[in-house]
């Protein structure tokens, strides 16, 4: 679950790859791969949140995220699982967005989106990744 070498026969996971070392801000962006399976990845470029993500989709805390509809939805750092609400309010982070990518019936990814501002709107940028990651996961 945590990065690392990305096999080329891997779509989805290059593409949250790349897109985690490209966000404008690199920081704030997290990308879980095929949640709730044995090849679940957690991208992220800061550990210790990427970290309590990846502890909190291992114990299959997750599964709120992963029953949102496909889309950009907010929620409270409050409603997140402990081990991620512990890092998050230690980096005065306040609100999250999650976006979903489903493929099927199943989150083939899950975005987070970190960020201290009640009143962060929902970019562009964030319409472009959820289609980058939908297109990555039609051809997994």
């Amino acid at each position: 679950m945590n990065e690392g070498s990305v096999k080329t026969d891997q779509p989805l996971e290059i593409a949250a790859a790349v897109a985690v070392t490209t966000a404008a801000d690199t920081s704030a962006t997290f990308i879980v791969t095929r949640p709730g399976t044995a090849r679940s990845r957690v991208f992220g470029r800061e550990p210790t949140l990427r970290g309590a993500i990846a502890v909190a989709v291992a114990a299959g805390s997750d599964r709120r995220w992963v029953g949102f509809d496909h889309g950009i939805h907010r929620i409270s750092v409050i409603d997140l699982p402990a081990v991620v609400r512990e890092v998050a309010e230690r980096q005065t982070s306040w609100q999250v967005q999650i976006g979903v990518v489903r493929s099927g019936n199943t989150a083939a990814a899950v975005v987070l989106w970190f960020g201290s501002n009640a009143d962060d709107s929902i970019t562009e940028s964030q319409h472009d990744l959820l289609q980058l990651l939908t297109e990555a996961a039609d051809i997994s």
